[in-house]
């Protein structure tokens, strides 16, 4: 890899067209289009989601066990619905995985396809050289 120094020259006419909104939404484009990282994100936030809100669930069970801690109603609504919403946001994740590997099996096909295949003619300089 070559550096290659320049100065950027102000610009002489006019303003430029990209405003704060376009610059952010072509930012989290290219992120989106060529990357997998944000599916895997989202996958590990879904993982670690739902093992917090199992850790948290086998807390207070412990507590209710051991110190016979009352447990408010609202608790267990929590504890539910951290856990599913994180059990979803990793289903969501794993498919969305799925999409990325189908969306890279179908960008590295070629764009035609193949009608006939016509055999080569072989040439005399491939006769020579015994190539096939």
């Amino acid at each position: 890899m070559t550096l290659v120094p320049y100065e950027r020259t102000a610009r002489t006419e006019g303003r430029s067209r990209w405003t704060f909104a376009k610059k952010v939404k072509f930012f989290v484009d290219s992120v989106i289009s060529f990357s997998y990282a944000p599916l895997r994100w989202m996958s590990v936030a879904g993982a670690i989601l739902a093992m917090a809100a199992f850790a948290y669930a086998a807390l207070l069970v412990l507590l209710k066990i051991l110190r016979d801690l009352p447990i408010q109603g609202w608790t267990s609504l929590m504890v539910a619905l951290a856990f599913f919403s994180g059990v979803q946001l990793l289903s969501l994740g794993v498919l969305g995985e799925y999409l990325w590997r189908t969306l890279d099996a179908a960008r590295a096909r070629q764009g035609f396809l193949v009608r006939e295949r016509i055999p080569r003619r072989e040439t005399s300089v491939q006769r020579d050289r015994g190539a096939p």
